[in-house]
This record gives structure tokens, C-alpha cells and sequence, in this order.
């Protein structure tokens, strides 16, 4: 009655005179073509142009909604089918492109949808569904997450402010569908990257995965020796490091083990006058 009442208003601000009764009997069959035009444009967004053609000629025969959309049919379906289909389009629209616009208007479309008919519980468990099934085949991503939090927070107050409806949708079991919070894709398994996790630029492989020599570590240069880059060593005190005057194998302050004994009847020590004047007296006369 009210978008009788406000297409009557409408046309007398336009100075075309049209009686209230003239307007009640043709609004079916209005919103009739209007809803064969809905499934069109529904059809197509989800399959292509010709399929739209024939999914909006089976509409306009289909026998169950010529008896409701008939002239004189001044009834809630004759209006009501048509922004089921529209509601539909227009989210549709809204998951493939992510885009707040389109879904405000799906979620105006759903408010006129819950104050004509009481059947707008299809549309707020349908919806739901669809993401679920989005996240079963891993195809939930941002553009669904966008949508499907504006369509549930500004749908569901839009249809709050409904008489008849009040606060059931967030009190009744019809409305259960969609209680589930939306979940953010940066968390939801599905929308990692093909590869591990470990393979992220952001995660060093080597936290994850450390290589079993540092050798074969790729971000080592290869121009140093691979054996300077043993973790546990630093290569300011690692033997290759040091010059051949003080290598280990040649100092026995470092590696004594390593160096040979030295025995005085092998090596006897090299006299000096300063240090033994009684083994050579001869210098001192």
C-alpha cells in the first residue's frame, strides 16, 4: 500500500491525474516486468547475456507467479518476488567487485524486501549460506569479507526499524543463519598463499627451517670460504683466520697439544754472553 500510495503521490507531482484504484489494479503487472527485468540482469551477472534472456522469459510464463501478478492482484508477492530478485543481484554485484556502494544498495533493496513481505527470511539465510559455501571451496577473500559486514550490520538495523519485525532477528531461530560473525581473510586459512607459510618474505627460513650447514645457506657470499660460517664460530677467531706467524699448528701458546716437545739434548739452547757470561769466558777477558 505504501508504494502504491507513493507512485500516486509521484505522478501528481508530475500533473498526471490517475486514480489511486487505476494505480492499485496495473501494480502487479508493473512490478511484474520489473522482476522479469531483475532475473535478467541476475542471470547474467552470473552466467552471461544469453542465459539472462532465457532465465527472464521463464519468469514472465512461469505459472505460479502469473496468478499473483496478474491485473487486480493487489498483493505482497506482487511486489515482493521482485526485490528477492533484486536483493540478489545487487549482492552478487557487491562479491565481485567488493564495493560498499553496491552493498548499500543491497541492503536498501532488503529493507523494502522485509516491509512488503515476510518471506525476507530467505534472503537473510540464503546470504549466509553463500559465504559458508565460499569458504568451503576456499573462495573467501576481501571483497566477500566487505560485503557481507556492511550487508549484515546496515541490513539488520534497516530491517529492525520494520514495525511487525522489531528486535527478531536477533531474538528468533529464523534468523540464526546469520548470526555468525563475518571472519577477517588476513586470519582465515583459505587465503594463504599457495605455498607454506614458512616461504612468507616476511619469515626468515632459516627461524622455520634451519639449514643443516651454513654453507649451503644462500644468503652467504660466495666468495668466503664456507667453513668461516659455521654458527657456532666467529670468524675473527676461526684458525683460517690467522696469519701464518701465529697459526695454531706453529704457536704453542694456542694449541700446545698440538705442538711437538722440545727436549734440551735435542735442542740445546743457544748461548749468550749476556744471559750465561761462565760459558764462554773468553768473551768477557
Amino acid at each position: 500500500m505504501v508504494t502504491a500510495g507513493l507512485i500516486h503521490y509521484v505522478l501528481n507531482l508530475l500533473h498526471i491525474t490517475v486514480h489511486i484504484r487505476d494505480v492499485c489494479v496495473f501494480l502487479a503487472p508493473v512490478f511484474s516486468g520489473l522482476t522479469a527485468i531483475s532475473t535478467f540482469l541476475l542471470t547474467r551477472e552470473l552466467w552471461n547475456q544469453g542465459a539472462g534472456l532465457l532465465a527472464a522469459c521463464f519468469i514472465a510464463i512461469v505459472p505460479g507467479y502469473i496468478s499473483r501478478s496478474v491485473a487486480g492482484s493487489f498483493d505482497n508477492e506482487g511486489i515482493a518476488i521482485f526485490a528477492l530478485q533484486f536483493t540478489y543481484y545487487l549482492w552478487v554485484k557487491s562479491v565481485k567487485t567488493g564495493s560498499v556502494f553496491w552493498t548499500i544498495g543491497c541492503c536498501l533493496s532488503y529493507f523494502y524486501m522485509v516491509s512488503a513481505w515476510g518471506g525476507y527470511v530467505f534472503i537473510i539465510n540464503l546470504i549466509p549460506l553463500h559465504v559458508f559455501a565460499l569458504l568451503l571451496m576456499q573462495r573467501y577473500s576481501r571483497r566477500v569479507y566487505i560485503a557481507y559486514s556492511t550487508f549484515y550490520v546496515v541490513g539488520l538495523v534497516l530491517s529492525m526499524q520494520i514495525p511487525f519485525v522489531g528486535f527478531q532477528p536477533i531474538r528468533t531461530s529464523e534468523h540464526m543463519a546469520a548470526a555468525e560473525p563475518p571472519i577477517h581473510p588476513s586470519i582465515h586459512p583459505s587465503t594463504y598463499p599457495p605455498t607454506h607459510p614458512s616461504t612468507h618474505p616476511s619469515i626468515h627460513p632459516s627461524i622455520i627451517h634451519p639449514p643443516t650447514h651454513p654453507s649451503i645457506h644462500p644468503s652467504l657470499p660466495p666468495s668466503i670460504p664456507p667453513s668461516i660460517h659455521h654458527p657456532s664460530i666467529h670468524p675473527s677467531i676461526h684458525p683460517s683466520t690467522y696469519p701464518p706467524s701465529i697459526h695454531p699448528s706453529t704457536h704453542p701458546s694456542i694449541h700446545p697439544s698440538i705442538h711437538p716437545p722440545i727436549h734440551p739434548s735435542i735442542h740445546p739452547p743457544i748461548p749468550h754472553p749476556s744471559i750465561h757470561p761462565s760459558i764462554h769466558p773468553s768473551i768477557h777477558q
